[in-house]
C-alpha cells in the first residue's frame, strides 16, 4: 500500500478522498477507534482487542485510529494488519512519532497529520461512519465525551458508539449514563447512538441497531429542527 503523509491544507480532502476511495459504497465502512496505547493493562485484555481488529479486516472495514502500535490500540492494529484491511492514521506529528516508530511497518499506514488536539479529534469523529470505544483512560473519556458534547451542540453527527466492554471494564460508566438519564440529566436522544458489548464479534451488529434506531428517530423528528452554519461546522437546533 501506498504511504501518504498529509498535513493543514490538503487535510480534509486527501482524508476525504483516500475513505472514500477506500470503501466506496459500502455500510459503516470506516470505523474510528478509541482507546489505551499503555503497555500497562492486563493480559486478558488483549486478546479481544486483537480478534475485533481481525474483524475489520474480515468484513473489508476501514480502521481509523492514532497510529499506535502499543497497548490496546497496537492490538486492534496488529489485528487489522494480520486480516489485511486499510488503516488510515489521524493523529498529530510529536503523538506519530511516539507511537510509531521509524522503520516499522505502521509508517507504510496512509498518515493524515493536524496540528492540534482539537483538529485531530475533530478528523477522527468526521471521518468515521461509526465510533468504537476500547477500554482506556482520561484520554478515551475526553475523546468520547468530547464527541457526545459534539453531537448535543449539533457540532457532529449522530453515529453510532459502541464501548466494547473488555471484562466489564466500562460498566461503572455505563451505570452512570443510566442514573443520569434516570435524574432527568440524560433524554432518550441523547443516548441512542451509544451502546456497550463485550463481544468483539458483536460491535458491528451493534452499530448496525443503532444506526437504525438513529435514522428512526430522525425521521420523527426532521420536521422539527433548524441547521445553522458556524464558523466550526454546523449547529441543529430542535424546536
Amino acid at each position: 500500500m501506498k504511504k501518504t503523509i498529509l498535513r493543514n491544507s490538503l487535510f480534509t480532502l486527501v482524508c476525504s478522498a483516500l475513505i472514500l476511495s477506500s470503501n466506496a459504497h459500502a455500510e459503516m465502512a470506516n470505523i474510528t477507534v478509541f482507546g489505551s496505547s499503555s503497555p500497562h493493562f492486563s493480559k486478558n485484555y488483549h486478546s479481544p482487542a486483537y480478534q475485533f481488529g481481525k474483524i475489520l479486516g474480515q468484513q473489508k472495514k476501514t480502521l481509523i485510529y492514532n497510529g499506535s502500535i502499543y497497548g490496546l490500540m497496537g492490538d486492534v492494529y496488529q489485528g487489522a494488519t494480520d486480516a489485511k484491511t486499510e488503516i488510515i492514521t489521524i493523529s498529530m506529528p510529536e503523538v506519530y512519532d511516539e507511537q510509531c516508530p521509524q522503520n516499522h511497518p505502521c509508517r507504510q499506514n496512509n498518515t493524515l497529520l493536524a496540528d492540534t488536539v482539537q483538529e485531530c479529534q475533530r478528523r477522527l469523529y468526521e471521518n468515521a461512519d461509526m465510533i468504537v470505544i476500547l477500554p482506556g483512560g482520561v484520554e478515551t473519556l475526553d475523546e468520547v465525551t468530547g464527541y457526545i458534547i459534539a453531537v448535543g451542540t449539533g457540532e457532529q453527527e449522530k453515529k453510532p458508539v459502541v464501548f466494547l466492554n473488555i471484562n466489564h471494564y466500562w460498566d461503572n460508566l455505563r451505570y452512570q449514563l443510566d442514573e443520569m438519564k434516570r435524574q432527568k440529566e440524560l433524554g432518550d436522544e441523547d443516548m441512542d447512538f451509544i451502546s456497550f458489548t463485550d463481544k468483539p464479534r458483536n460491535v458491528l451488529s451493534e452499530a448496525t441497531k443503532l444506526q437504525k434506531q438513529i435514522e428512526k428517530n430522525e425521521s420523527a423528528t426532521s420536521k422539527k429542527k433548524i441547521t445553522l452554519p458556524t464558523e466550526k461546522g454546523t449547529l441543529t437546533i430542535h424546536y
